[in-house]
């Protein structure tokens, strides 16, 4: 189990503090914090039932014993010192851990100082102690400890001492080097809950919402479908100076019909069209100099993108059927999930509005690139849906999602949870793996990969399903590229078309060749793959050249094509007999 704490350790009369995750899973995780010592981990006082649960590691001090007791009994002990904190606010507390460091210090009999000399860290391995307190005084210590400047300003900080750290190897990679570069910050434990997970990915985004929220640049956030753009919208906001006195208004720019966008986003004059009675103000002049997020911004029409990007150059917005014009102030965050440099390039989005948004760029992972996030993500979702503190699923069923490609990213693995628990919630004291499958089977999905320990065996019928699903799909990518394979189609338009359809059923074919085993034959699984990639080659071909695209096509994709669909009936037509 992950406990969030703030550490204090020895250094200067000021003490040194830095927020960490103590990761207690037995006895002997406890007994490798006294090597640390002297320090003391400040955690939550609901947490410091995680430690009693180790009664040979932990020495319970309860409530009553003041800093010099307690530090003299600790002097060269064994065991960790857990206690039960009340302070009046962070200030005292951070006084009182302080003074039992030094005090702990002065109590050192492995020391050897004069009174001219000045405290020494104490001598390690002795005097490891964790304070329990109150939730609410937890989050403003956390809080605090976070505040890089702030912080460095009153605790008289070295320079770098909240550089990222992350796991071994992420600094070879481009967002751990950038990280690393940025010297980036610690984050505040509202957005850490707000934006979960560990991956380099995601602690970059959370870097970059920090320093979004401190600028009045127009943010530009890219991202899948259901990896949280929203949020991210939204603690820009949250972070930005005095927030509280800011509103935030979203708008779905594909939710809304384009007949009425304008009259939401600027606002109508009475009798403007049928309908208009009274005269509305649009939501970007009444969310002031608040945050306006208008998602989903590439399914604009060009018109709408025009008169969007006149108010981000101008200021100045017009209502529906009226003359005046009106000053707005507000900040405008962007998102979308579509490639807009490709939308840009076939002329279906206006290139001056998209270097006008495109500011400061926002991408948020896909979760199949964080898929070592999941249990710390479920965990979370897991409590949200039960509302039970502590409820926990089984590890085998972790597992399990781990092995899913999820293009639903989070808010699919969401709603699987959902839909676990609406459906087995009398049995969740029971849930095991053939509940979470038959979750993804009533959703007519077949997720799971192999994994070690469990059989590779799959019935013929699952199979039959399966190849079924890779037919389809084949057969829909075929259909999406005939109208410039056959057609001959080479307007911007139909390329457009053909790429976003394209795309989507190689997204739909990646997912199901994840589940080899359901192929029935290495065989069909190799000539799905070799198609899979020549189409990817071809798709990657239209942004190039066209004429190079279909030569590609026609000399080496057709082939494949047949051979695949040739192969699959007839592995089907041999599983059907077995059926």
């Amino acid at each position: 189990m992950k406990i969030e704490a703030v550490k204090f350790v020895h250094q200067n009369e000021a003490g040194q503090r830095d927020t960490c995750k103590l990761n207690i899973e037995s006895g002997a995780d406890v007994k490798t914090l006294k090597n640390e010592g002297p320090v003391v981990y400040v955690i939550r006082r609901e947490d410091l039932s995680v430690f009693r649960n180790y009664e040979g590691a932990v020495f319970d001090c309860g409530e009553q014993r003041n800093r010099t007791e307690l530090s003299r009994h600790m002097m060269g002990h064994s065991m960790v010192a857990i206690k039960l904190g009340h302070y009046k606010g962070v200030k005292t507390l951070k006084k009182a851990a302080v003074d039992l460091l030094k005090k702990h210090g002065e109590d050192d009999p492995s020391k050897n100082k004069t009174a001219d000399e000045n405290p020494e860290p104490p001598s390690k391995g002795c005097g490891v102690f964790i304070v329990g307190i109150d939730e609410s005084l937890f989050i403003d210590l956390w809080n605090e400890s976070c505040e890089t400047k702030k912080y460095k300003e009153e605790s008289k900080f070295k320079e770098g001492t909240y550089r990222w750290k992350g796991k071994p190897g992420d600094d070879r990679t481009l967002y751990g080097s950038t990280l690393n570069m940025m010297n980036a910050g610690a984050i505040p434990i509202a957005l850490r809950n707000a934006y979960l997970g560990e991956n380099v990915e995601v602690e970059f985004v959370r870097q970059r919402i920090l320093q979004a929220s401190g600028s009045k640049d127009t943010v530009l956030i890219l991202g899948d479908t259901g990896t949280g753009k929203e949020i991210v919208a939204r603690q820009i906001h949250k972070h930005r100076p005095n927030s509280e006195k800011y509103d935030f208004r979203a708008m779905n720019c594909a939710a809304v019909s384009p007949q009425l966008l304008e009259s939401e986003l600027f606002g109508h004059e009475k009798g403007a069209f049928t309908g208009a009675i009274k005269q509305k103000k649009g939501l970007w002049q009444t969310v002031g100099q608040g945050t306006l997020f208008l998602d989903e911004i590439g399914d604009l029409s060009l018109d709408h993108q025009a008169k969007i990007l006149r108010a981000l150059q101008e200021g100045i917005i017009r209502r529906v059927g009226g003359e005046t014009e009106i000053t707005v102030k507000a900040r405008v965050v962007a998102a979308t999930n579509r490639d807009l440099s490709s939308m840009v390039r076939s002329e279906q989005f206006r290139k001056d509005l998209f270097f006008r948004i495109d500011v400061l760029r926002i991408s948020t992972p896909p979760l199949r690139n964080h898929l070592e996030d999941i249990p710390e993500l479920t965990t979370a979702f897991w409590k949200q849906i039960t509302q039970e503190e502590g409820a926990e699923l089984p590890k085998a069923i972790i597992t399990e999602l781990q092995t899913y490609r999820w293009p639903g990213n989070v808010r699919e693995l969401k709603g699987v949870l959902s839909d676990l628990y609406s459906l087995f919630r009398d049995s969740k004291s029971r849930l095991g793996i053939e509940h979470l499958r038959a979750v993804f089977r009533l959703n007519g999905q077949a997720p799971f990969s192999d994994v070690p320990g469990r059989s590779k065996e799959v019935n013929s019928m699952e199979c039959l399903i399966h190849l079924s699903k890779i037919y389809d799909t084949i057969r829909a990518s075929k259909f999406a590229m005939e109208p410039i394979t056959k057609g001959g189609k080479t307007d911007p338009d139909t390329l457009f078309s053909v790429y976003v359809h394209l795309k989507y059923r190689l997204d739909e074919l990646d997912m199901l060749c994840h589940h080899p085993e359901r192929f029935h034959s290495p065989s069909a699984f190799d000539s799905v793959n070799v198609l899979k990639s020549k189409f990817m080659y071809f798709q990657s071909l239209l942004d190039l050249d066209i004429q190079d695209a279909l030569r590609y096509w026609k000399e080496s994709g057709i082939e494949a094509l047949d051979h695949s669909m040739n192969h699959l009936k007839k592995t089907t037509e041999e599983l059907r007999e077995i059926a």
